[in-house]
């Protein structure tokens, strides 16, 4: 089983986004690869404890995950 990462930006629209894989920058402020909802798409972590790490990581570095809410969610390989 695999896992991975859904937000839910609940200030602004409650939109529901998987994380994918890697970041960038626009105009100095880091952001996160969000994929939308297609869940094919997200970053697949080969534990739990490694997506919590990297969501973490993720809310203290990028600008566009530091309001949100999020839910880890296993996967089929």
């Amino acid at each position: 089983m695999k896992f991975v990462i859904r937000t839910q930006d609940s200030i602004l629209s409650n939109q529901t986004e998987y994380i994918g894989t890697g970041t960038y920058v626009v105009n100095g402020e880091k952001y996160a690869a969000l994929v939308g909802t297609d869940i094919s798409q997200a970053k697949r972590y080969s534990s739990y404890s490694g997506a919590e790490n990297a969501i973490k990581k993720l809310m203290n570095s990028c600008c566009n995950v530091s309001l949100i809410k999020y839910q880890i969610i296993g996967v089929e390989d």
